[in-house]
């Protein structure tokens, strides 16, 4: 009996508990069913795509050449050695990396041997001007002499007349005439030997001329190489290179220091052969040492090479710059920089990403329906270049210049390579993330 109430319990309990736990589950059903939020349909608008896009608009731009260079000093000068001999001294003022000015001495040479060359041909030179005086003396007293031996001979030529009429006279006799004769033969062989040593004083003249003028060219190399022992710059500057030291010889032609001035750079730049229809003297080039250092220059071509390398097909422009020397960023020589040449003068063009270009097609997003959908249009692309442009909000640094005109305002699909077919409804939105504007205006029509 007992066993029997109790199973008679346990089961009464069991279906007590199975059916308060049923109304406790259909009582939180209905709590959740009651509270439940109600769904808003969502717009057609947001379930299509979200594509990024960048509005077209024109852009003042330049045609763009890069190419590289080692910059030069346009001016410097290797100071050589013009004489053999000693390295006496080298002021203190000059070491590599001192400024100097034209004319500072660089180094002085010994000169003794240069010193006593030059006192030889001074003693020379005095000896033959001595020689050329009395040479002067010997002449004017040779024409001294053939004055008076011409008036012995006119006085002759007179008595060997008078002679000869007296014989015609009957007055003298044959031989006095001979003895007149004679004396007529010997004025005329004084004279003649006179004028044989006048004759003789212009060669011994001119020897003594070239012997004189001999001398004064020994006198002034040894002045010029007693002066070349004092070796100076030509040109303002710094001293680059300094090839020798107190004691050594020298030989002449040997370089002593090399000195550039640092106020005006060459940059010989190599660009693509097919630039040089487009680049001219004077345009503006942009020097970077490093393209992750934003220190820069600014120069301008000075002159173009006439000729192509045809191995590399490229040619060499020179860009010149102006600088201060004593600024601690000046380009120096040697220096391997990046040249970029801004051809011509800014155009106004419209320009888009280059990943937004793709097999001669851009796609773009245009207005259909209130909505856009996708179009696929060609372009000619003008030319390449690579630059920050912050005005269209993203960081791409290649782009393209387009031949094909786009009206201002149509939006451009930034990656083109997005697997999206033409007529696609999409959202366009531009690169912060805002929903583009709707362009009332659409892109001219082009041939697919």
């Amino acid at each position: 009996m007992t066993s029997r109430s109790g199973a008679l319990f346990s089961l009464f309990f069991r279906s007590a508990v199975g059916l308060a736990a049923l109304a406790a589950a259909i009582a939180i059903f209905g709590w959740l069913a009651s509270t439940r939020e109600t769904p808003v349909p969502r717009p057609a608008d947001e379930a299509r795509p979200r594509m990024v896009v960048i509005e077209a608009r024109p852009t003042e731009v330049q045609r763009i050449f890069a190419g590289f260079g080692t910059a030069e000093a346009l001016y410097s000068a290797d100071v050589p050695a013009e004489v053999a001999a000693l390295v006496e001294s080298i002021p203190e003022s000059v070491r590599e990396g001192m400024p100097v000015q034209a004319g500072d001495v660089i180094a002085v040479l010994d000169s003794e041997n240069f010193a006593r060359e030059a006192e030889i041909a001074a003693e020379t030179l005095a000896e033959l001007d001595s020689r050329s005086a009395q040479l002067d003396v010997e002449e004017a007293a040779a024409r001294d002499r053939m004055v008076l031996a011409l008036r012995d001979l006119e006085l002759a030529k007179a008595d060997l007349a008078r002679t000869e009429q007296a014989v015609r006279d009957g007055a003298a006799v044959e031989r006095e005439v001979e003895r007149a004769q004679q004396a007529v033969l010997a004025a005329e062989r004084s004279a003649l030997l006179i004028r044989e040593v006048i004759d003789g004083l212009e060669p011994r003249r001119l020897s003594l001329r070239a012997l004189l003028e001999r001398a004064r060219a020994s006198k002034r190399l040894a002045e010029q190489n007693l002066a070349r022992c004092t070796i100076t710059t030509p040109i303002d500057g710094v001293v680059a290179a300094l090839d020798v030291e107190v004691g050594e010889s020298v030989a002449p032609g040997r370089r002593v220091a090399r000195v550039v001035d640092l106020s005006r750079m060459e940059i010989p730049i190599k660009l693509a052969s097919a630039a040089r229809r487009f680049v001219a003297a004077g345009d503006v080039v942009l020097i970077e040492r490093d393209a992750n250092d934003p220190q820069g220059w600014q120069a301008r071509v000075a002159r173009v090479s006439p000729v192509d390398e045809p191995g590399s097909r490229t040619f060499t422009v020179y860009a010149e710059l102006e600088q201060d020397p004593r600024s601690a960023l000046a380009l120096v020589p040697g220096t391997f920089v990046l040249g970029t040449v801004l051809s011509g003068e800014p155009e106004t063009r419209m320009v888009v990403p280059r990943r937004s270009v793709r097999d001669g097609r851009i796609m773009l997003a245009e207005p259909r329906d209130g909505g856009h959908a996708i179009a696929s249009r060609p372009v000619e692309v003008s030319w390449t270049f690579e630059r920050t442009l912050p005005e269209f909000g993203i960081a791409d640094t290649q782009w393209v210049v387009l031949d094909t005109e786009l009206s201002p305002g149509a939006l451009v699909l930034l990656d083109g390579s997005r697997g999206v077919s033409a007529g696609t409804l999409v959202r366009p939105v531009l690169p912060g993330g805002g929903s583009a504007v709707v362009s009332a205006a659409r892109p001219p029509e082009a041939t697919p």
